[in-house]
């Protein structure tokens, strides 16, 4: 999950990344697992595959091996 709210912020996110280590920045979350349900303490506007969704408080998520990287944000509980 990436929390960079500026150009800045995302271009240091990019710059991590770009360098192959997006988990260095303190504006991304990087783990690993095949289910993940992401729960939010008010309803988030967020993006899948670069489209907006509908406002929710709560994301289930299903990954294929190896297709997608999911990011969440520091502090975050496991």
């Amino acid at each position: 999950m990436v929390t960079a709210r500026n150009p800045v912020q995302w271009a240091r996110t990019f710059g991590r990344l770009a360098r192959g280590h997006p988990e260095q920045s303190p504006f991304a979350e990087v783990t690993q697992g095949k289910h993940f349900r992401i729960r939010f303490d008010q309803k988030v506007v967020f993006e899948l595959d670069g489209g907006a969704r509908p406002a929710s408080k709560t994301l289930r998520i299903r990954v294929h091996p190896n297709s997608v990287t999911v990011c969440v944000p520091p502090g975050a509980p496991a």
